[in-house]
């Protein structure tokens, strides 16, 4: 299965300066835990999730008018729409990530693929075992 098959293709993005109170409320309107951060031009540059918010922010006591680019990742985990779902869920086990940008020709998002559309669209057997190689160390990096 390619990843086009799989992902989501409706892809809500916070700008680099946007506040991180404006990526948490989008979340929290959208019922999501993670935005990719583009530039102006909408290319990614990082992304941000709800748990960067609670750990770079909320328990460094910053204010919530922080900007995005402050406290996003900044290593992207990409792949194309025509790889195969596999390679997908290799770069999780990699990056030990749950979410893998989906990138177009033109360099932009396509679609996000996360560990629960692999389970959803094929029953992936081997999703367990990339859930908990993923959630394994996963520490807040910058």
């Amino acid at each position: 299965m390619r990843c086009d098959e799989a992902m989501t293709e409706e892809v809500e993005s916070v700008g680099i300066g946007d506040s991180v109170m404006h990526a948490a409320r989008r979340m929290r309107e959208l019922d999501i835990g993670f935005l990719p951060v583009c530039q102006s031009d909408g290319m990614p540059v990082g992304t941000v999730t709800d748990r960067d918010i609670v750990i770079r922010v909320v328990a460094e006591g910053r204010p919530g008018s922080t900007a995005v680019q402050d406290v996003m990742s900044s290593d992207l985990v990409c792949c194309r729409p025509d790889d195969e779902v596999r390679e997908a869920e290799r770069l999780m086990r990699v990056n030990q990530v749950s979410r893998v940008l989906v990138l177009g020709d033109d360099g932009q998002v396509a679609g996000v693929i996360s560990l629960a559309d692999i389970t959803r669209a094929d029953g992936e057997p081997d999703a367990g075992k990339t859930l908990a190689d993923v959630k394994e160390a996963q520490v807040p990096q910058h």
